[in-house]
């Protein structure tokens, strides 16, 4: 991506991501918060909730609208590749066995060690989901892993091998990656998890000739996975 669209378009495209994606969102709360504050009403948790619903969703379309908007070309040309050949249909199988294989694997080793419970992210992702399971569903399954995938395995990626190994450029990638899902201290003990979920995607968009539809199909099977998980489970 670097090569087609040069340094400032990508640098623009995280601005788009941090721009879209958190500050729509912030906003979007403001403004609401600000709003009932003015008309003496108590925001309740149920409104609250059904407002992050929709600021999810619409800064999560917001920021894929952006992406399209920078990287058309590019889409368009992996896209062509994607669907050209059953080795990349492969690689996004093998990269959805890879991401079940870690949280199997992690979740093994954290039973070893009595470690119990989730994420504030995945606590937050679950209440959303039991709320508005089907308006939630979207974003998570969609706008989430295109707006990751092209932000951290393309644009961020890409950027830093222009200056750094290949594998030093996954390391800090998948560790910015693993930072932004963890929310807070009492989360950081599932930091490795969201780290190694992003090196496994890492592999296989590097493995797929830098496909950028490989990655974010095998990280969607996996959130569509995660989502009737966690809708058996808790429902």
């Amino acid at each position: 991506m670097v090569r087609e669209y040069g340094r400032s378009g990508i640098i623009q495209a995280i601005g788009g991501y941090l721009g879209g994606y958190i500050l729509l969102q912030i906003i979007i709360l403001g403004l609401y918060s600000w709003y009932m504050r003015s008309q003496s009403i108590v925001i309740t948790n149920d409104m609250f909730m059904e407002l992050t619903i929709f600021s999810t969703f619409i800064s999560g379309f917001a920021t894929a609208g952006v992406y399209v908007y920078f990287f058309q070309r590019i889409l368009m040309y992996d896209f062509l590749r994607f669907t050209k050949t059953f080795a990349s249909l492969r690689l996004v199988l093998i990269g959805f066995a890879g991401l079940y294989g870690v949280n199997v694997l992690i979740g093994l080793l954290y039973q070893w060690f009595n470690i119990e419970g989730v994420s504030l992210n995945q606590e937050l992702v679950q209440s959303l989901l039991l709320q508005q399971p089907l308006f939630m569903a979207l974003p998570i399954v969609l706008f989430i892993p295109f707006v990751e995938e092209v932000l951290f395995r393309g644009a961020m990626f890409e950027l830093l091998t222009q200056k750094l190994p290949v594998a030093g450029s996954v390391v800090i990638v998948n560790l910015v990656f693993a930072m932004l899902h963890v929310s807070d201290i009492a989360s950081f003990v599932f930091f490795p998890v969201y780290f190694l979920l992003g090196v496994v995607l890492s592999l296989v968009y590097l493995k797929s000739g830098k496909n950028i539809w490989v990655s974010i199909a095998a990280h969607s099977l996996h959130n569509v996975l995660s989502v009737v998980a966690i809708l058996i489970t808790l429902s």
